[in-house]
């Protein structure tokens, strides 16, 4: 199994180092029971998809090292809980190939004035039919990026079923933005029901 990172060139190093650590411990404490309802929107189904069940956290820091950086604040949303559960297309043990996709939205008018930015990560899992899987180590789908007052963030998250040879099963996409799915791990960050995270100053 592969998994990429992508992460904005602009971004503070220190930031970067920064981000793992904070995603894995200060927001790690707020793991979720598998099943438990969620107020995240399916987005698309294809096939015979499986279930999935996910909350995000989100930090956000502003670099102060030099004048330059303090016009570019930073902000990274990674998932705090993630259980995946095998397609019911087949018996067999599969491959549930996870991609976390950033959305940005403008503030001011309304949560459907949303589009796709450049920023997503891909990590894959093996999954055996008959039980959720917890995911441990979720850090391979962070997205860290450069953030801007009168927007506000969040991440969809793309499940692609497949056999081990390759065989398509199934394909779920749901958006993380309602106030249940969202937990902010630093100050510099607030939620909004509908339009995810925004991260003012």
């Amino acid at each position: 199994m592969t998994s990429t990172i992508s992460l904005r060139p602009t971004l503070g190093r220190r930031f970067r180092s920064c981000v793992l650590l904070l995603l894995a411990t200060a927001v790690g404490v707020v793991a979720l029971d598998a099943g438990t309802a969620k107020a995240a929107d399916l987005q698309s189904s294809y096939g015979q998809p499986g279930w999935i069940s996910a909350h995000s956290s989100a930090v956000a820091s502003a670099p102060t090292n030099d004048i330059f950086s303090q016009a570019l604040p930073s902000g990274a949303i990674g998932l705090d809980s993630l259980y995946l559960y095998a397609s019911p297309a087949s018996s067999q043990t599969q491959v549930a190939v996870v991609t976390s996709t950033l959305y940005s939205c403008w503030f001011a008018i309304t949560a459907s004035s949303c589009w796709r930015m450049g920023t997503s990560a891909t990590s894959s899992w093996y999954v055996t039919p008959g039980g959720w899987r917890w995911i441990q180590d979720r850090s391979p789908l962070n997205l860290a990026f450069n953030t801007g007052n009168a927007y506000s963030y969040f991440v969809q998250l793309t499940v692609r079923w497949q056999t081990t040879s390759g065989v398509f099963l199934g394909q779920k996409s749901v958006n993380y933005r309602a106030t249940g799915d969202l937990t902010c791990a630093t100050t510099r960050c607030q939620t909004s029901d509908g339009y995810g995270y925004f991260f003012p100053g």
